[in-house]
């Protein structure tokens, strides 16, 4: 039955999605609006300063001569009495008084003196001197319509409401790929490593849908493996703790010093085997999780090589061992796991072979190569994969009788691959199998 995952409050949680979409595109477009309109009538302001008070001065100036013509044939004592009889018929101030009273600046002041019409307030509030006289008449400031308020206002709440209705057709299908991507992730959280988000490659989220998926497949890798090495490892520490096991009761029975000699000699190989298989499974576990960074070296590989070989024949005196080596240029490697890498191959071909192992070290156009060959029996080109996953053994001739753990393999590959290189099995002109150990000549560490 598929286990079904809630996912509470998704409501509320797509309320919250919706309301930080709005406010957050709301406000930086309202900013966004007064800035740029801000922004435009203050370039007015200082490009177009003259031409936009000339248009003011133009727009009043037949207002001025009326009124300045019907005053000045009135003694200007009665001024003040007739500019309050014709008050009723303007729709703003009009106020007679001097110069002192008004708020100007040194170049508006000497403007109004010559007789200019004074623009103030952008255009909201005039002043002109009447002729022959140290009075200003004022206009201004004209008062906005009482309908522009309310018009406003309808405004901005259909502005508001449109962009709420923008701002749901935008977060709806948002919020339900995330939706989607919730549910994968609590499902997969909850033990169902088969989850995964599937949306469309188009949507925005896609990229983030893909890493989860990318992630879920890695954990998913990483988890089975790791149940395949606990599994594999406890099959193999089962076999020589149960001999440790039988040793220490036949120990126990034993009656002459002969016998518990035996017993304890065999308790000491039991011991010795699972070191090196603990061994085997730090260095693969190391390089399974994450590739150590390796510390390369450039040196000569002709003299290193000469060495490890020598040392291998003289733990394996009954193996015959020929040597042929190119001449090569200065070689970038790791000296201690390109080493563990080599041994791992000649004790796999010491373990298979019949006694007679070649190694070659050549150059292959841009690589290093190192060739280890045996007479054994070879491997089947259908095998030549499968020995290179862990605790992975094949026929009888290559079981736990020969020794080994089936991780001296996956180690070898692992190694050459931090390298940067790779591993080829194939036939050997000896008989049995052909390794080739291959990495870029100028590989860089990082």
């Amino acid at each position: 039955m598929e286990k079904k995952i809630n996912t509470p409050h998704t409501e509320s949680r797509f309320g919250k999605l919706f309301i930080r979409f709005y406010l957050s595109i709301f406000i930086t477009v309202l900013a966004t609006a007064l800035g740029l309109q801000h922004g435009f009538n203050s370039m007015l302001n200082i490009f177009m300063k003259d031409s936009i008070t000339a248009y003011y001065q133009d727009l009043t100036r037949g207002v001025y001569h009326v009124m300045e013509q019907d005053l000045i044939i009135q003694p200007e004592s009665q001024w003040q009495e007739h500019i309050e009889s014709l008050q009723p018929y303007f729709g703003y101030p009009l106020v007679l008084r001097s110069p002192e009273k008004l708020a100007l600046t040194p170049h508006e002041k000497e403007n109004l003196l010559s007789g200019q019409i004074v623009v103030q307030e952008n255009g909201e509030l005039y002043h002109k001197k009447i002729q022959g006289s140290n009075s200003i008449l004022t206009m201004g400031k004209f008062p906005d319509p009482n309908i522009f308020v309310p018009l406003n206002m309808l405004v901005w709440i259909a502005f508001a409401i449109g962009f709420g209705v923008m701002t749901l057709v935008w977060t709806y299908p948002y919020a339900l790929k995330l939706k989607i991507i919730s549910q994968a992730v609590l499902a997969f959280g909850a033990g169902d490593l088969s989850s995964r988000v599937k949306i469309p490659k188009s949507s925005s989220l896609a990229p983030m849908a893909m890493a989860f998926n990318g992630m879920a497949d890695k954990i998913g890798q990483l988890i089975a493996s790791h149940r395949e090495l606990v599994h594999a490892v406890s099959h193999e520490l089962r076999t020589p703790a149960a001999r440790i096991r039988f040793g220490l009761e036949m120990l126990a029975s034993a009656d002459n010093a002969k016998d518990k000699q035996r017993y304890t000699d065999g308790m000491h190989r039991d011991v010795d085997e699972m070191e090196r298989l603990l061994s085997e499974l730090l260095t693969y576990s190391r390089f399974d999780a994450k590739a150590p960074a390796l510390e390369m070296q450039e040196g000569e590989i002709v003299p290193w090589l000469e060495k490890l070989v020598k040392d291998f024949q003289i733990m394996h005196p009954d193996i015959t061992i020929s040597l042929d080596m190119d001449p090569v240029d200065l070689c970038r490697f790791e000296p201690f796991y390109m080493a563990r890498a080599v041994t791992n191959l000649l004790e796999n071909a010491a373990r298979y072979g019949r006694h007679k192992i070649g190694i070659q070290l050549f150059e292959d156009g841009q690589q290093h190569c190192i060739q280890v060959d045996d007479n054994g029996i070879g491997i089947e080109p259908c095998d030549r994969e499968k020995i290179f996953e862990p605790f992975v053994r094949l026929d009888p001739s290559r079981s736990r009788q020969t020794g080994g753990h089936g991780l001296g393999l996956p180690i070898v590959r692992k190694i050459i691959q931090s390298h940067g290189g790779h591993i080829l099995v194939s036939s050997s002109p000896m008989g049995g199998a052909r390794f080739t150990l291959c990495w870029p000549k100028n590989r860089i560490s990082h």
